[in-house]
């Protein structure tokens, strides 16, 4: 470690230039933590669709985005494709992707926006052509309808010590 020489001529003068190595060692030391938000599962499941070929009309609750859908069919009659349909319904009009598929799991990377009160609705041409299918969606909120704690980094670590200690590590 290189050895500090004070500047000073005076202990007031010197303490003052102890103040400014501290200051520019603590911003030197300065941490960041950052957060991970996972994305929110939305997922429904239908024994049959309903005669309209509905399988799942879900509400969004705030702004954000859905990023992937996965559609698991557990049968097809006569094994043949039928087709499907996404669609984000809202106040300000719409999105929607229409695929035809015979797959047993259907995934879909997608970047849709959606504001609150959004409809995510998965439907079907052929509702009597499929049996048992799963569908799920990740929804992640926007960082605007987010909470914001702050908490020192000292607390953070209490917390984490205290965590661990309760599971005996």
């Amino acid at each position: 470690m290189k050895d500090i020489k004070l500047k000073g001529k005076d202990a007031e003068a010197k303490l003052a230039h102890v103040e400014t190595i501290l200051r520019r060692m603590t911003r030197r030391l300065h941490k960041t933590i950052v957060g991970y938000i996972p994305p929110i599962p939305v997922f429904g499941e239908v024994t049959v669709p309903n005669e309209n070929g509905d399988i799942m009309n879900k509400i969004m609750p705030a702004h954000g985005n859905i990023s992937r859908l996965v559609m698991a069919v557990g049968s097809y009659k006569d094994n043949k494709p039928v087709g499907f349909t996404v669609q984000i319904k809202g106040s300000a009009g719409g999105h929607y992707v229409s695929f035809v598929t015979k797959r047993s799991i259907e995934i879909a990377d997608v970047d849709i926006s959606v504001k609150p009160g959004d409809i995510l609705s998965l439907s079907t041409d052929d509702p009597k052509a499929i049996t048992d299918i799963y569908a799920a969606a990740l929804f992640h909120i926007d960082k605007s309808e987010g909470r914001f704690d702050e908490i020192s980094i000292d607390a953070l670590e209490q917390l984490i010590e205290e965590d661990l200690e309760d599971e005996g590590v």
